[in-house]
């Protein structure tokens, strides 16, 4: 019965958790379930409860009002009567616990046995004590009133303490339990002579159970309704509060209704109600706090370093620095940077609603800006970077937007349908030390599929990334830009892979959670935004000072030189012929060389002259190499050797494949041929073939394609539709094709002869990728020995040391492995060979190779290269001839 009216006035302060001290034995037990049963009716939690004895010397008292301090609990319910509660008291008071930090409910008046066992208390001490007593005198209730009207009717001869309308002790309840058991009683045995029998025989025990009672009765002492274990439900109590030494009632329940008629009175004698618990410490760091003050000021200077860099992306964005990363990129990396920085300072403080959506939004867009532009850049030149051939490199905005968006449209959906469905909400965790944080729970009920799908679709992204930035991280000088990014990159991959774990993190470790995730949120986002565009910013602003040093020089020179530079002039001669070799393009050098075979087959003796206006034409192909019986009886093989852009691409998944520069060794009659990679001639791998096929003959793009006799197909892009039907005629093994491949080789100067004996065999080494063969023309002048000795020295002969036939890099046995030393660019082609030892090459001209943007007009801008036209074709001729084995200053 205390149960219900003790925790109606916790329910009436606010209270939503209690503690409970109760008595082991049988009452104090059966209180503490009735405690139990009507907190959980009111939502109100026991945080605390503790069972203890009172035996003098052998109390437990201490310890349990010891454990009642660790658990912060404020509110303290006395489930006791007499002596326990009288000793559990005085021992609260002697610890200091009855002060204005703890409020006491307890049963009965007791101060008055408090001030009389401890002599030393005082009243003050027991201020804003509350007791809860049983109300029986319920004057002004109308039972109550009409039963007193009876009682003083009745003669105090016969009826004791009768006589008046005033009652001693609790004679109302008493005739109100009478009336209710005789109604019971009589509702069990009415119209019933079996029940009425076995009632006199005393075996109607089992019909008459606590509530088969319930008869609507209402009594003196109120509504008589009992439940299962036969206490009262609904019951009168008064409510007393001590205050400055005094007694006061402050309120009464009659029949369960419970009415407050004055404010409670505290400890410190006001009447302010304090916290049902003890304070806690938020452990959300605010914005003025050390960690929100270095939050604010890193993410503040970032925003701000990004805010400038994008205005400086916008205003010189027909820079060469920024026009080759494309100022569209620039702009949305620091943009995405922008919203990772608002990411963390959202994180301070106690979060809202608002915030709890706002925070991820702001997380996903900024990766995916980031990461997204990384990946649709990155794979671009995945794709592309290794092929020379390919002209068209331009990452235009469109198409870079188009992968962006998509990326971040996918992310965007993933994130409407769980905002929508499930959105994440504020939530307050308070832990075992007084301490308490409010965070976003994301990942409660429906929320988890959304979060686990969100975190593989952007774990998924970064594999991406890292995947394409350690594909290109061997791209040339000139496309450095690639390397900052895969230094981004891993960047990012490094600090996910550290944030990570912090998700498995226990509540407890909140602030180690938030620490750990912001430092490695700001230092990835910080370190990616200076290493990606602090490079930039100095280059532009070095080009500007250079350009500017530049104007100021041409100016001083002209004041002092009185004029500008004439055509006749040193100065002028330099600068005008410069301007003609530039704009004149390799089909001026070609023409150039040209004349020079042409000049020196002209003055070679014995073998040819000079032919066509002083061109060589070497373009006549044999059926096949001939024979040359060995000591071993091996037969010698047609090869081809050429330089070009190869792509290998599964069937099913074409879209993964990219260009990569290979040196190809074909071997026409055994229809199969070998790819070596660039500087590893250990690394070839041999394919066959059933099929070859032009795939595209458009300017630009010259590709064939190798149909396999596996799963997978081969393109090889060479520079120009003559090399295309060349090289079309080679793999096919067509006569045919031969011949119209001749035909038009006849018109192309992109090659230079080699000279042989009438005895020897015809080897060419181009520094484009086609490769011919034939008759050839001698020359013996000093300067072609020269060179032809350099030839050699390069693949690994020496002119003055006739060697034993061991150049199977060049002459390979049906027999052997097909490339067995180092690759270059060569076809062997020519009648049987005498004897090994009397080969020589004599080169009569060497031709400009072709580069990056083809044989007319000047290369397109290049948004994967900060480098000129001009210097682009130098760095690919440098790499070209490296590659070959020729100095790097062979003209």
């Amino acid at each position: 019965m205390f149960a219900s009216v003790m925790l109606d006035f916790v329910v009436s302060r606010s209270w939503k958790s209690v503690a409970v001290f109760h008595t082991g034995d049988n009452l104090g037990s059966e209180m503490m379930d009735n405690i139990v049963d009507e907190a959980a009716r009111r939502n109100i939690t026991i945080g605390f409860k503790h069972s203890f004895f009172e035996m003098g010397a052998g109390s437990d008292v201490g310890s349990g009002l010891d454990a009642l301090v660790a658990s912060g609990q404020q509110v303290v319910l006395v489930a006791a009567l007499g002596f326990p509660e009288i000793s559990l008291m005085l021992e609260a008071v002697n610890k200091g616990l009855v002060n204005k930090n703890y409020v006491w409910l307890t049963i009965n008046q007791i101060t008055e046995d408090l001030l009389s066992e401890n002599a030393t208390l005082t009243p003050a001490d027991l201020n804003g004590l509350f007791m809860f007593d049983n109300l029986l005198k319920l004057h002004g209730y109308p039972p109550y009133e009409q039963f007193l009207d009876k009682w003083s009717a009745l003669d105090p001869a016969e009826y004791p303490y009768a006589g008046q309308r005033d009652i001693s002790s609790n004679e109302a309840q008493a005739y109100s339990c009478m009336m209710v058991m005789a109604q019971g009683f009589a509702n069990a045995v009415h119209g019933n002579w079996t029940a009425l029998r076995r009632l006199a025989n005393g075996r109607l025990g089992a019909q008459l159970k606590p509530l088969s009672m319930n008869t609507n009765y209402v009594g003196p002492g109120g509504p008589m309704l009992f439940d299962q274990n036969g206490d009262v439900v609904y019951a009168n109590f008064i409510l007393y509060n001590f205050q400055h030494g005094k007694v006061v009632t402050i309120g009464t329940s009659y029949s369960g209704v419970f009415n407050l008629t004055s404010p409670p009175m505290y400890f410190d004698g006001t009447y302010d109600t304090p916290a049902n618990t003890a304070p806690l410490r938020v452990l959300n760091p605010k914005f003025g706090s050390p960690i929100g003050m270095v939050v604010i000021s890193v993410a503040g200077l970032s925003v701000l370093f990004s805010l400038l860099t994008m205005l400086i992306v916008i205003v010189y964005k027909n820079a060469q620095v920024i026009k080759a990363s494309s100022p569209l990129f620039c702009c949305l990396e620091l943009l995405g940077f922008i919203f990772l920085y608002m990411f963390t300072v959202m994180g301070l403080d106690i979060p809202t609603n608002g915030l709890c959506m706002a925070r991820p939004f702001a997380l996903n867009v900024g990766f995916v800006l980031v990461v997204g532009n990384i990946v649709a850049k990155n794979f671009r030149v995945y794709r592309i970077f290794h092929n020379i051939y390919v002209t068209k490199r331009v990452i235009r905005d469109a198409h870079l937007l188009k992968i962006v968006g998509t990326i971040l449209s996918g992310n965007l959906i993933i994130m409407a349908v769980w905002f929508i469905k499930e959105p994440p909400r504020l939530q307050q965790i308070t832990m075992p030390d007084f301490t308490t944080y409010w965070t976003c729970d994301n990942q409660h009920g429906m929320s988890t599929p959304f979060f686990v799908v969100l975190f593989v679709y952007n774990a998924t992204l970064l594999l991406i990334a890292t995947f394409l930035a350690y594909k290109n991280r061997n791209v040339a000088a000139n496309y450095n830009e690639c390397r900052q990014i895969a230094f981004v990159v891993y960047n990012i991959l490094l600090s996910g892979c550290l944030a990570m774990p912090t998700i498995f993190l226990p509540d407890e470790q909140f602030l180690t959670k938030f620490i750990l995730s912001t430092v490695v949120i700001l230092f990835g986002t910080t370190f990616s935004l200076m290493f990606l565009f602090l490079p930039k910013l100095w280059e532009l602003f070095t080009q500007i000072e250079r350009a500017q040093q530049s104007r100021n020089a041409a100016n001083a020179a002209n004041q002092a030189s009185g004029g500008g530079s004439g055509a006749n002039s040193v100065d002028g001669f330099i600068y005008n012929g410069a301007g003609w070799i530039q704009n004149s393009g390799p089909g001026a050098v070609a023409a150039a060389t040209s004349g020079i075979a042409g000049a020196a087959g002209g003055s070679s003796g014995g073998g040819g002259g000079g032919s066509n206006g002083g061109s060589v034409y070497l373009g006549v192909r044999k059926g096949s190499v001939g024979t040359l019986d060995e000591p071993k009886g091996e037969t010698l093989k047609e090869t081809h050797m050429g330089y070009m852009g190869v792509k290998y691409q599964n069937q099913y998944l074409r879209f993964l494949a990219s260009w990569n520069m290979r040196r190809v060794i074909l071997y026409p009659t055994g229809r199969y041929f070998t790819c070596f990679e660039l500087g590893k001639p250990e690394t070839g791998r041999t394919y066959s073939y059933v099929n070859v096929l032009i795939h595209s003959r458009e300017p630009g793009r010259y590709i064939l394609q190798i149909v396999g006799t596996g799963r997978r197909d081969i393109l090889l892009q060479v520079r120009d539709e003559e090399r295309l039907l060349y090289w079309y005629s080679l793999f096919e093994n067509s006569k045919q094709g031969t011949l119209m491949s001749n035909n038009v080789n006849n018109s192309s100067s992109h090659l230079y002869s080699t000279g042989s004996s009438t005895q020897g065999m015809g080897i060419m080494m181009p520094l484009g990728n086609l490769s011919a063969s034939g008759n050839v023309h001698q020359s013996r002048s000093e300067s072609d020995q020269t060179l032809h000795g350099e030839s050699l020295h390069v693949m690994g002969y020496s002119p003055s040391q006739p060697q034993p036939h061991q150049h199977q890099q060049y002459l390979h046995p049906l027999d052997r492995s097909p490339v067995p030393a180092e690759a270059s660019d060569v076809t062997h082609q020519g009648p049987t060979i005498a004897s090994p030892s009397s080969v020589t090459i004599q080169t009569l001209a060497i031709q400009e190779p072709q580069y990056l943007d083809g044989s007319q007009g000047s290369p397109s801008s290049d948004v994967e290269s900060g480098a000129s036209s001009g210097q682009r074709q130098r760095d690919v001729k440098e790499v070209e001839l490296h590659e070959r084995g020729y100095p790097s200053s062979w003209p």
